[in-house]
């Protein structure tokens, strides 16, 4: 029920980013919550055999985290199933129940969670994560995308932490070319301090087309992709999520609120209202 909450407030509060999936409306019955989102057609970026303008994906991807951050919330959980790909060809960001709230400048979420294979080497220190986590994502997620091959692939979860620790990512991957590389390692720094900022991201040569205006305003160019056939697709046994959320985490407000949840939990956004 925490999880479910906390994908709820947040979601709320990022109602009008065009690349983060909107929440329409909120409801219960005796036995269930409901929570009504965009459908997104084209299902989300895994298993991909090809896509079209990918430097636009990163752009938008960049611009949802950028949106995110400004509000001082962090994601933790980004990987290709949750940048889900809309009829038009824009990118939805989804799933934010490990979403921490209110980490600004100074603060750190504690808790160890993520998906094994797109954890961020200070999250495996167990020191706590800000900002800088979601940006190694995005790194991440544009290694594999350009490789097809997730950075750190193993299904051994002890040989997985240790080469995120640990092991340095391979840029001479066919299919990164130089401007690509020097990109990659800026983001995928083991150190948070040494990260490159988003803004410093937008600014790097990879994206000096871009113009970064028309993407927010859902005038740049739309992305298809074109998935592997399910019976070419390779079987992968990966670690499972990781889900371990501290006590420090669940306030006790938060606790007031989900004992209160089925009283609480409803919604309307107003512009729906105002359709009628």
């Amino acid at each position: 029920l925490h999880y479910i909450i906390t994908e709820f407030k947040v979601l709320k509060q990022v109602n009008d980013c065009p690349f983060i999936l909107s929440l329409h409306y909120a409801f219960q019955t005796a036995n269930y919550l409901f929570m009504v989102i965009d459908y997104c057609s084209q299902g989300d970026i895994t298993h991909l055999a090809s896509i079209t303008k990918p430097r636009i994906l990163f752009a938008e991807l960049i611009l949802a985290f950028e949106y995110l951050h400004k509000k001082n919330i962090i994601y933790r959980d980004l990987k290709p199933e949750n940048i889900l790909l809309s009829e038009d060809g824009h990118i939805k960001l989804c799933d934010f129940n490990l979403a921490k709230e209110n980490i600004d400048e100074h603060a750190r979420a504690m808790s160890f969670c993520g998906s094994p294979m797109y954890l961020s080497p200070e999250m495996l220190g167990q020191n706590g994560v800000n900002k800088t986590a979601d940006i190694y994502g995005i790194g991440l997620i544009i290694y594999e995308i350009l490789t097809g091959r997730p950075a750190f692939y193993t299904p051994n979860p002890q040989e997985l932490y240790s080469n995120i620790a640990h092991n340095r990512i391979n840029f001479n991957e066919r299919g990164i070319n130089q401007v690509q590389r020097d990109l990659l390692q800026r983001i995928l720094v083991k150190e948070p301090w040494n990260r490159w900022t988003l803004e410093q991201i937008k600014q790097h040569e990879y994206f000096k087309d871009i113009n970064w205006e028309e993407i927010s305003n859902l005038r740049g160019e739309h992305i298809t992709i074109n998935k592997i056939p399910h019976d070419e697709r390779k079987e992968e046994t990966l670690p499972e999520r990781v889900h371990i959320i501290t006590k420090k985490e669940i306030k006790n407000d938060d606790k007031r609120e989900m004992k209160n949840c089925v009283r609480n939990f409803f919604y309307i956004r107003e512009e729906y209202e105002d359709r009628k």
